[in-house]
């Protein structure tokens, strides 16, 4: 009797596997590139307020200072960082006769001069049609951490992808 010297049922398994990763590769990779990195952006871009994209750092140093009244506080209770809910401050200066009226979110409402409470007066720099408090802290939710998402399942589908060529 001859013994069947055919390793068809060793490699069986091993292209079963490069077909999968190769499958999984592509989607987890194509997911990543056509619907993980746009949803992203596209959340970033309509959930954010206009003031949660300034640039705080150019204003800070090339803005001219304005005293604003506080108009409006609003607590947001749909986001809690470290047990605190963030507040929404609207606030109002006058700019070449115009007033202006901005906002931005703050999760404490304790300033160097005291509580803000809405009449409060605040310290902004307004520049190039963008202002930022300077006597508190401000927040904006961290959106670009939603980015790592998509930037694993890239790494994931690629190595996938890259396996399945190596085990054939």
């Amino acid at each position: 009797m001859q013994m069947n010297t055919d390793n068809t049922f060793q490699k069986l398994p091993k292209t079963l596997f490069s077909k999968i990763s190769k499958l999984v590769g592509i989607a987890f990779t194509l997911l990543s590139i056509f619907i993980l990195f746009p949803l992203m952006f596209f959340m970033k871009s309509f959930l954010s307020d206009s003031y949660e994209k300034y640039d705080y750092e150019k204003i800070k140093k090339n803005g001219v200072e304005k005293i604003a009244t506080v108009i409006d506080i609003a607590n947001i209770n749909n986001v809690n960082i470290n047990g605190k809910n963030p507040y929404r401050i609207s606030y109002q200066f006058e700019e070449n006769g115009k007033q202006v009226v901005d906002k931005c979110k703050t999760l404490d409402l304790v300033n160097k001069s005291g509580k803000i409470e809405v009449g409060s007066q605040l310290t902004v720099k307004y520049y190039n049609l963008e202002s930022v408090p300077t006597n508190i802290e401000t927040f904006s939710f961290p959106f670009n951490l939603f980015y790592i998402l998509p930037i694993i399942f890239f790494v994931l589908g690629i190595t996938f992808w890259v396996l399945s060529y190596k085990i054939n």
